[in-house]
């Protein structure tokens, strides 16, 4: 199922409200994070016309990680864009995305860049649009689901964490047939 175009999500996300952002203060900055879960329950209840799970709220509830709290929010508001409310069966998306993928995006990257960097906007927005089961407007399952593998952070990582172990897989190697080779000239230099 199409939905809007991109630009315009981009945009709504680009627009967070103050409320939907983490604040600098820190006394102010707890109280935001105990909001959370209200923000949480509110969007499920509108998106998939039921309350969320238990499993769900605990997880929403417990945290202290501010970024993780930022992202969730984050999500919570390019979920709430009036395209994006219609109700549909997208619980499971929803927990999924709230529950692994947003604390392994803010593992990751801080909720800084969604202001200043198009790609983690992009990300965030083609996260959230998967999770209710759409995709941008103009766009195949298959090219949604290859752009969003290019904007990925947790892929990237993962690309960067293989790309340095095969490197380091092969210096190692390199370093092994070095020594073998020295002492192949060193056991040749021993019989002459």
């Amino acid at each position: 199922m199409s939905d809007l175009p991109l630009p315009d999500l981009l945009a709504w996300t680009a627009a967070r409200p103050a409320d939907m952002r983490p604040p600098s203060d820190a006394a102010a900055a707890k109280a935001w994070r105990a909001m959370a879960p209200a923000v949480v329950r509110d969007l499920h209840e509108t998106l998939c016309g039921a309350a969320p799970d238990e499993r769900l709220m605990a997880a929403v509830g417990k945290t202290d990680d501010a970024e993780r709290t930022a992202w969730i929010m984050a999500a919570c508001h390019v979920c709430w864009h009036p395209a994006l409310r219609q109700g549909s069966d997208s619980a499971a998306g929803l927990g999924r995305l709230l529950l692994q993928e947003l604390p392994a995006v803010s593992a990751l990257v801080r909720v800084a860049r969604l202001d200043a960097e198009e790609d983690r906007r992009e990300e965030l927005v083609r996260r959230c649009l998967r999770a209710l089961g759409r995709r941008p407007a103009g766009e195949s399952e298959e090219e949604a689901a290859e752009r969003l593998r290019q904007v990925d952070s947790v892929e990237r990582q993962h690309l960067v964490r293989l790309a340095a172990e095969r490197q380091e897989r092969q210096r190692r190697e390199e370093a092994l047939r070095r020594k073998a080779a020295e002492e192949e000239a060193a056991s040749k230099m021993g019989r002459e």
